[in-house]
């Protein structure tokens, strides 16, 4: 009986040990694919945040290339292609006459030079003309 019970005893210690091993077994794989599936998650929420994003520059560059299609089509007509040639190329239409004034004194030459007078009402040559031009001095 003292055999039995010693057997017993062992097989009950051995049960208790395989029992404990089991345990920790299970909670180390249990905390294995807890950590698995934690990191399955965030890496999911860090491409919703990505995608988001993405989505979002689409947006703009939709917007933007709306803008654009617009200013094309504003800059295509006939009426500001010809606005913008007589802007930055100086174009004129046929019979038109351009005048550009900088300042007063230009504008009194100009006045000047289409009465072909002096304050005297005297018609000057057009030498003297010239050499009052290079050589008078300002009148400032």
């Amino acid at each position: 009986m003292i055999k039995d019970h010693q057997e017993s005893s062992l097989k009950f210690k051995k049960q208790k040990y395989t029992l404990k091993i089991f345990l920790v077994v299970s909670l180390v794989v249990f905390l294995l694919v807890f950590c698995g599936v934690i990191n399955v998650l965030i890496k999911n929420k860090n491409e919703d945040n990505d995608i988001q994003k993405l989505s979002q520059k689409a947006d703009e560059i939709r917007n933007k290339n709306k803008e654009i299609k617009s200013l094309i089509n504003t800059y295509s007509t006939e009426t500001n292609k010809e606005a913008m040639a007589r802007e930055n190329l100086n174009v004129m239409k046929e019979g038109e006459n351009v005048v550009v004034i900088n300042d007063k004194k230009t504008e009194i030459q100009i006045t000047k030079k289409k009465t072909g007078a002096t304050k005297n009402n005297k018609v000057i040559p057009n030498y003297n003309k010239w050499i009052n031009f290079f050589f008078e001095k300002d009148d400032k």
